[in-house]
């Protein structure tokens, strides 16, 4: 699955158990609704700095860079926004979100780069509804990718820090997710801040018990029984996009068919949206509706920042399509914009398997083994097979050392 996400964990256990941290906020209740703080330019020399150094964090896997690169006040202050709160109170919330992302959260998160979990790449900044964000794509070992947005705003200092992000395959921001971990506290504690509440915010407080228990059971494994609690949440509560988004998470785990079903309501409510999109090559690929998978793709890849692995998912598709020469330049176009995307050069080696050109198999290995040092050992692989059998295969292993 393309797709198969880390958001499921990403803000949520970062934030769920911070109960007593929301109830010291409420005990501080304010008549008038809590500003958004507001957001500073970022220079370009402070943008490349904050790049350079959160990139090294991540690499080094040093939990404590990484939680410096969020302003986690600005972030809590993001989500209280509207919202009855003084403004003294909300310091000890960003305090306990700060210890949940790093326990399970963001921060824990971006450290699977230095476990050997993701790899983190920098695709660039695009500017959204007049905002700079930085986007970095996730690719998974286990499969999947992701792409993480970053809204930077300058802080007292002048540094550049992350203010919210929005992950592709959640399609909403971190604030709004957080916001609804508060409102359930914060709405059953406080008759000004419930008085402030309308339309969804109303509806998800009031309904806010099955939800949690739906989700409770999806981070304990019961994945069966998580998903059947999110089928039974009220219609205008398991309709909203972000519920569509967890069950897709949850059905997921179950099986492929109601994966499928899952994917198909997201895509029947939703068909516009881009974090749609990428649950949708899933659905169309299991599928077999190939040229619907490649236009979910293009969907993708019109509403964010150029990235070469789009081009890689392509080629997976146009193979399995056995559309073999656009899968063919479809690689090609990935590997010369991102010569060093391995996915890519591996994307040449199955499009070789696939059209049984043993020759260009053996080129393809020696090229990942000499260039990405991968490590490979093929006898008992399925899909090697042949290519053990076959004459070439003892020339591969003849030219590993040259």
């Amino acid at each position: 699955m393309w797709h198969r996400t880390w958001i499921f964990g990403l803000l949520l256990s970062g934030v769920v158990g911070c109960d007593r941290a929301v109830r010291e906020v409420v005990e501080h209740a304010a008549v008038e609704p809590l500003a958004a703080p507001t957001l500073r330019p970022v220079s370009d020399p402070a943008a490349e700095a904050f790049l350079r150094d959160f990139r090294g964090a991540v690499a080094g896997g040093d939990a404590d860079a990484i939680s410096a690169s969020f302003d986690w006040t600005a972030l809590t202050r993001r989500s209280m926004a509207g919202l009855g709160v003084r403004a003294s109170a909300v310091e000890s919330y960003a305090e306990a979100m700060e210890r949940g992302g790093r326990s399970t959260g963001v921060v824990y998160n971006l450290m699977g780069v230095k476990r050997g979990e993701s790899r983190l790449s920098y695709l660039g900044p695009e500017t959204v509804d007049g905002q700079r964000w930085h986007t970095f794509r996730m690719l998974m070992a286990e499969g999947g990718f992701e792409h993480l947005r970053l809204l930077l705003s300058a802080d007292a200092q002048g540094r550049a820090r992350v203010v919210d992000f929005r992950p592709l395959t959640q399609g909403e921001l971190a604030s709004a997710t957080i916001r609804r971990v508060l409102l359930p506290v914060l709405g059953s504690d406080s008759d000004a801040v419930l008085g402030r509440l309308v339309g969804k915010d109303q509806a998800y407080v009031q309904h806010i018990s099955e939800l949690q228990a739906a989700l409770k059971l999806g981070q304990s494994g019961r994945w069966a029984e998580s998903l059947a609690a999110l089928e039974a949440l009220p219609p205008e509560l398991k309709s909203e996009r972000w519920v569509l988004h967890h069950r897709v998470q949850v059905a997921g785990m179950v099986d492929d068919a109601a994966y499928q079903a899952a994917i198909a309501e997201l895509g029947t409510r939703y068909p516009e949206h881009p974090s749609t999109a990428v649950h949708l090559i899933d659905g169309h690929l299991m599928a077999g509706r190939y040229d619907e998978a490649l236009a979910a793709v293009g969907v993708v890849e019109a509403r964010s920042v150029p990235d070469p692995y789009l081009d890689v998912i392509r080629a997976s598709i146009l193979m399995v399509a056995e559309r073999y020469a656009e899968a063919g330049a479809a690689l090609d176009r990935a590997v010369a914009a991102e010569p060093s995307l391995e996915e890519a050069h591996w994307g040449r080696v199955s499009l070789a398997l696939s059209t049984a050109d043993l020759p260009q198999v053996t080129e393809g290995l020696w090229h990942l083994h000499r260039t990405f040092g991968v490590q490979l050992q093929l006898e008992g692989v399925p899909d090697y097979a042949e290519y053990v059998a076959s004459p070439e295969y003892p020339r591969f292993l003849a030219g590993l050392g040259g």
